[in-house]
């Protein structure tokens, strides 16, 4: 405690936290509750810093479904009630597959497979068998197993007509009606008249290709038939394959081994097999710019096989036994367990 200029000692300052425990008891501490009052400010304060939604039926758990008439709802998850509703395009096209491009915000709503137009093919070729989009990048696929990778918000700022919002009334092609309502629908507001700059392309088998870890790397099977089942994890930067990057459970089974990033942007890979699960992790190996796939942990499944014999006796007092043997696989035999990575 120092002295104070008068000689005296400056008061010490109050622990408000002790206070705060004092008046949940029953104490009334007046510098108690103006830092109760203060922190109650700052929390409104961090809360209230985003964007209100407009309608209260915003905040309740909802359902997103998509009619075979293009209609896109979303439906009260407790009630069933629609709390909202798009038309998205007439007979000219049919929407069937519903993804998020950035989860929780940005949804995608794709059609079936229709013939690409002209145009279409002279930018992005002929044998283009599939596009997706995930977080802010089209994803073009090739039935040669090419995959090619664009960034679609630049596409969208290039080739962009006009924008609009859903509910306004809209002016297109002489056509005015309001957006997202029967029977104008969504304007086709994007034409792409000329090749987008490419990002990155990749040859795998059926197109399977995954990005994720720190720094950057991605996951593919080489496009050969004989390597199914084998996984390359190289970088992103330059191509380069990791060290230990070539990951191959040789398991034999009715179905394949699978790998993923972990989706908890953590940058560990899952590796699941038949009866093992290998957590792994980039890890940079010492004294050079080189990545390294090292294990994590693994998580082993041991299978037992269950014998059940069963004593049956004939009508001439033979006796026989009979053995049963059950797979660990049967849904009578199923096991849920909960592994925490942490």
């Amino acid at each position: 405690m120092c002295p104070a200029a008068n000689g005296k000692a400056a008061p010490r300052p109050h622990n408000v936290c002790r206070l705060l425990g004092r008046r949940a008891r029953g104490f009334y501490a007046r510098d108690a509750g103006v830092a109760l009052r203060k922190n109650m400010g700052l929390l409104r304060t961090i809360l209230c810093q985003g964007e209100m939604l407009p309608n209260p039926s915003d905040y309740k758990p909802s359902l997103i479904v998509l009619t075979v008439q293009n209609w896109l709802l979303r439906l009260s998850a407790d009630s069933g009630e629609i709390l909202e509703k798009v038309y998205l395009a007439g007979s000219c096209c049919k929407f069937r597959y519903l993804s998020w491009d950035t989860p929780q915000e940005v949804m995608v709503v794709k059609s079936a497979q229709n013939k690409l137009p002209a145009a279409a093919r002279q930018i992005f070729g002929n044998n283009v068998t599939d596009v997706a989009i995930s977080n802010g990048i089209l994803i073009v696929m090739y039935s040669m197993g090419l995959v090619r990778l664009y960034n679609f918000q630049a596409i969208s700022e290039q080739f962009m007509d006009q924008p609009f919002d859903l509910g306004c009334e809209f002016n297109w092609n002489g056509e005015v009606g309001v957006v997202g309502k029967y029977p104008f629908g969504l304007p086709c507001n994007i034409k792409i008249t000329d090749t987008p700059p490419l990002l990155f392309e990749a040859s795998s088998l059926e197109n399977a290709f995954q990005i994720g870890g720190f720094p950057w790397h991605y996951i593919i099977t080489p496009n050969k038939k004989k390597h199914r089942g084998v996984f390359y994890i190289c970088s992103l930067k330059d191509n380069a394959l990791a060290k230990n990057g070539i990951q191959d459970m040789k398991c034999c089974s009715l179905e394949p081994d699978w790998i993923y990033f972990h989706p908890d942007m953590s940058g560990r890979i899952i590796h699941v097999g038949p009866n093992l699960i290998k957590v792994l992790k980039l890890k940079e190996v010492e004294n050079t710019d080189q990545i390294e796939i090292a294990e994590d942990f693994i998580i082993m499944a041991n299978r037992e096989n269950c014998v059940n014999s069963s004593v049956t006796v004939t009508s001439s007092g033979r006796v026989v036994k009979k053995r049963l043997n059950l797979l660990d696989d049967d849904p009578e035999q199923e096991v849920t367990d909960a592994v925490s990575l942490d």
